[in-house]
C-alpha cells in the first residue's frame, strides 16, 4: 500500500542524534513533520535543545533523502506504518514521552487488543523456565490476550510458538528492520507469525541487529503491555530491563521466582525481593491483580443520575466492552486524559463506575 504522505514523517528518524523526544519537540514547534523540513535557519534556532548540528543536519536534506529511499523499501512491502500523531499509533504507547515517532507493522495484529501480556525471559532457558512458558501460554488462552515478545531464542520463541500452537495471536517486537529479522533462524517463526499476529518494529527496514538496539526494543515491549511476566532470567537480562521500563510506565510487573541458586532466575528472585514484580506462580495470579475475573452484568444497571453527554459517553462504552482501559476510553473518546480522570472520579462517586487493577474500569 502507498505510504507517500509518510516521506517527512519518516524522515524525522534520520536526523541524526535528534531521538524521539527532540523530534517530537520540532513537530510541535513547527506544526508537522513537512513543517520540519521547511522552516527556516532562523525559524530551527528558536527551538530550545536544537543546536547548530542539528539544524544542518535538517537543513542539507540528507534524511529526506534516505527517507525517499526507505519509502521505497516500504512502498513494495506490506508494511503497515503508524506515526505517533496518527489515530491508528498504538494508544498504550501514545502517552509515552519516549514513545517511537515510526513504527513499522508487518502482520494482521490488534495493536490496540483489550488484554495484552508480554512473556519474557533469557536466551539459555532451562527445561524448567520453557515448560513453566508453555504452561502460562496456554492457560491464558481463556482470557483472550495478545501474547507480546521480542523473538529471540529461549523463552522469547517458546512463547511466541505456544501462542501459535494455541491459535492465540502474537506479536514480535523486534530490535532489527523487519527486512532483517534476528535472530536469522526465527525468520521461518516470524513469518508464520502474520497469520495471527506479527512483527513490529521502530527501525528502519534494512537495520541490522545492535545491540543497542534492543534495549530500545524493551520499552517498545513494556509500554505496549498491560501485564509483563519475566519467566527466567539472570541479574543483567534484557528482561529485567523490560521488567523496570514497565515499572517507570506503571505496569503490572511479575516474575517466577525460582531456586536461590540458579543463576538464571537470580533476576527474577531481585524482582521479586524488591518489590518491582509480583510474585506469580500460575496465571491465576495475573487474573486476580489484573480483575479479569470479576464478574458484574452491566444489563441490570439501573442510573438514577442525570448523566452529562461525556458522562453517558463513557457509561456506553464501558457497557459495550464489560472492561476497558483508560486508555481505550481515551483513545475512543477523545477526552483528554486529564478531563477522563475527572470524570471517571465522578462516576465512581455515584456508584456507577468500579476500578479494577491494571487501570481498568467496569460498570458496578
Amino acid at each position: 500500500m502507498p505510504h507517500d504522505n509518510f516521506l517527512y514523517k519518516i524522515a524525522l528518524n534520520y536526523i541524526p542524534n535528534v531521538g524521539c523526544i527532540n523530534a517530537k519537540k520540532l513537530v510541535a514547534f513547527c506544526g508537522s513533520a513537512k513543517g520540519v523540513f521547511e522552516a527556516t535557519r532562523k525559524e530551527l534556532s528558536r527551538i530550545p535543545g536544537i543546536g547548530e548540528k542539528r539544524i544542518r543536519d535538517i537543513m542539507s536534506k540528507s534524511a529526506l533523502r534516505k527517507a525517499e529511499h526507505e519509502l521505497t523499501l516500504v512502498n513494495k512491502q506490506d508494511i503497515q506504518l503508524y506515526y505517533y500523531l496518527d489515530e491508528d499509533y498504538p494508544i498504550r504507547l501514545k502517552q509515552y514521552p519516549d514513545a517511537p515517532i515510526i513504527l513499522y507493522h508487518r502482520g494482521n495484529t490488534d495493536i490496540n487488543s483489550s488484554r495484552t501480556v508480554s512473556i519474557v525471559g533469557t536466551r539459555q532457558a532451562t527445561a524448567r523456565g520453557l515448560g513453566i512458558c508453555r504452561e502460562f501460554v496456554e492457560n491464558l488462552k481463556s482470557y483472550e490476550c495478545l501474547i507480546i515478545s521480542g523473538l529471540a531464542y529461549g523463552i522469547d520463541s517458546c512463547a511466541h510458538k505456544t501462542a501459535l500452537e494455541n491459535q492465540i495471536p502474537t506479536l514480535a517486537v523486534v530490535g532489527t528492520g523487519l527486512a532483517s529479522i534476528y535472530p536469522a533462524a526465527n525468520r521461518k517463526l516470524a513469518h508464520s507469525m502474520l497469520k495471527n499476529g506479527g512483527v513490529l518494529s521502530e527501525f528502519p527496514m534494512n537495520t541490522k541487529a545492535d545491540r543497542e538496539n534492543f534495549p530500545r526494543r524493551n520499552r517498545i515491549i513494556a509500554g505496549l503491555s498491560d501485564v509483563i511476566l519475566v519467566i527466567e532470567s539472570g541479574l543483567r537480562g534484557g528482561s529485567v530491563i523490560t521488567a523496570k521500563y514497565g515499572n517507570d510506565y506503571a505496569k503490572d510487573v511479575f516474575a517466577i521466582p525460582g531456586r536461590i541458586s540458579d543463576p538464571l532466575s537470580e533476576g527474577c528472585n531481585q524482582l521479586i525481593k524488591t518489590h518491582q514484580a509480583h510474585l506469580c506462580s500460575s496465571v491465576d495470579d495475573i487474573s486476580y491483580i489484573m480483575g479479569w475475573d470479576h464478574q458484574h452484568n452491566p444489563k441490570q444497571l439501573k442510573i438514577e443520575f442525570e448523566l452529562e453527554k461525556e458522562e453517558q459517553l463513557i457509561i456506553d462504552l464501558i457497557r459495550s466492552k464489560n472492561e476497558i482501559s483508560l486508555e481505550l476510553i481515551h483513545y475512543e473518546s477523545g477526552i483528554s486524559f486529564s478531563a477522563l480522570s475527572s470524570l471517571l472520579l465522578g462516576l465512581e462517586f455515584k456508584g456507577l463506575v468500579t476500578s479494577i487493577p491494571g487501570k481498568k474500569y467496569i460498570l458496578t
